[in-house]
């Protein structure tokens, strides 16, 4: 079961990451290529993690929210690749893909948003 989420996690911030072009370099690493989970997996994890990260419980993620959720990803796929990289890049990719996944600009991130941000095929 910790291998399946760690998979799962690493999955993610691979999609997240090839989806956002202004990433740094150490946060787009080719070590985990051959990693791979599917549309259906990824629906299913964030509809099980997102109450924990929605902290005021609006439905929606705001900025701290999202970077709450993001950073150990980012953290965990820095740790795989055995690169590094400073804070402050960590920090312009978490807000960058903010802005991405905000695909309404509201301000604030959905459960369906961060679904389809990380590659899950939502209707």
């Amino acid at each position: 079961m910790k291998s399946q989420a760690m998979t799962a996690a690493i999955a993610a911030i691979l999609v997240a990451v090839s989806s956002n072009a202004n990433a740094s370099p150490s946060l787009t690493g080719n070590k985990i290529g051959d990693v791979f989970a599917s549309p259906q997996t990824i629906e299913v994890r964030i509809g099980r993690e997102f109450p924990a990260f929605d902290t005021d419980f609006s439905g929606e993620l705001d900025h701290y929210e999202f970077s709450k959720w993001l950073n150990p990803l980012a953290e965990l796929r820095l740790k795989y690749d055995e690169i590094s990289a400073d804070r402050s890049e960590i920090d312009a990719f978490i807000d960058t893909s903010f802005v991405a996944a905000d695909d309404d600009e509201n301000g604030e991130v959905s459960q369906r948003e961060l679904a389809i941000f990380f590659g899950a095929d939502v209707d």
